[in-house]
């Protein structure tokens, strides 16, 4: 993807020209030249000609690839690939110009030049190059969420909601991506979902009338709150490194379990609650340390799957039906074929 950017630096109006290649389109003996966000640093290794400098880039998509770059087994060698790697900070962007390369069925790219990589300094690229807009419009998703939230009548349902929603959490939530990778993985992705999960589980109940649809909708509007503590923004969408220890559901289900505390909310509703957020995934290997044991629990789970799936299977399409001849494109998230037409 070739970008113009146009910006600010030091009160020079600079217009740029950047390339910002896919990840997913790269292949093997493809030379590539472009802009990525480095994901993960490696110490400086050894192989049998010399150093070695090892980074993983990742792509506004999340996805991620090696970079290897060769240099000679000298000491000044040494020394330049660690000035090298010194100067790459936490979500650096760098250019890099290099080859794709195979091997057991994964590609990276490769280089044998120190001058084949730089870090670009603040104001040689948009500081959201690597962050997706949200897709729908900031407002209306607020005035959307808010009127769900209006909408469960059940006072201990509404007291937790309200409890958790205040306007703070609000504008966090609300801008927040849902993944760093997959499903909604842009900002206001998280509300995004969200509300889609909101208008499958309004469908659901009007399908199946036994369904408790305050208890439905308020398991929807939370189930996925542990995620603005999962997930951050910085240059790039990524995972907290601290929070990765607790992770997303867990967090949810301990800011869950302390709203019901402070709204003293009753027997059965409290424990219904929790098991909507600790079996969302549906299942224990998923994930869910208990897999759904009554109905809203099986229709939360199933909305949640329909969401991210759809999406994330018209974001495929949308990605890649220009970019092959085929019918088809293999999807490694999805591990299938995805026809394309």
């Amino acid at each position: 993807m070739r970008m113009h950017n146009a910006f600010m630096l030091n009160g020079l109006h600079l217009i740029m020209e950047l390339t910002q290649p896919k990840i997913s389109s790269l292949r093997p003996y493809q030379q590539v030249s472009g802009a990525f966000a480095v994901k993960i640093r490696k110490a400086l290794s050894t192989y049998a000609r010399g150093y070695r400098l090892d980074l993983i880039l990742t792509d506004t998509s999340g996805a991620s690839i090696p970079f290897t770059l060769w240099g000679g087994q000298d000491d000044n060698a040494r020394a330049q690939l660690q000035a090298l790697l010194d100067s790459i900070e936490e979500d650096a962007v760098v250019h890099v110009t290099g080859q794709v390369s195979e091997f057991n069925g994964e590609i990276s790219i490769a280089a044998n030049s120190i001058d084949s990589i730089r870090v670009l300094k603040e104001g040689e690229f948009p500081p959201n190059l690597f962050i997706k807009p949200a897709r729908r419009d900031i407002a209306q998703m607020r005035a959307e969420l808010a009127a769900a939230i209006k909408s469960v009548s059940n006072p201990h349902l509404s007291a937790v909601l309200s409890y958790i929603f205040t306007p703070e959490f609000t504008e966090k939530f609300i801008t927040h991506p849902a993944a760093v990778q997959h499903h909604h993985n842009r900002i206001g992705g998280l509300a995004e979902h969200t509300l889609e999960m909101v208008r499958i589980c309004e469908e659901l109940c009007r399908i199946y009338k036994s369904l408790d649809r305050d208890l439905l909708i308020t398991g929807v509007l939370v189930h996925d709150i542990g995620k603005t503590k999962e997930i951050m923004v910085s240059r790039r969408i990524k995972a907290d490194s601290k929070a990765q220890l607790v992770g997303h559901l867990a967090y949810t289900t301990l800011m869950l379990s302390q709203a019901l505390d402070s709204c003293n909310t009753p027997e059965p509703l409290r424990s219904k609650l929790l098991h909507l957020s600790l079996s969302h995934h549906g299942r224990n290997d998923y994930g869910s340390p208990k897999e759904p044991m009554f109905p809203e629990a099986v229709a939360l789970h199933y909305a949640d799957e329909l969401s991210a799936q759809v999406t994330e299977m018209l974001d495929f399409v949308e990605e890649h039906k220009q970019a092959t001849l085929e019918d088809t494109m293999y999807s490694r998230t999805l591990r299938r074929n995805v026809y394309l037409c």
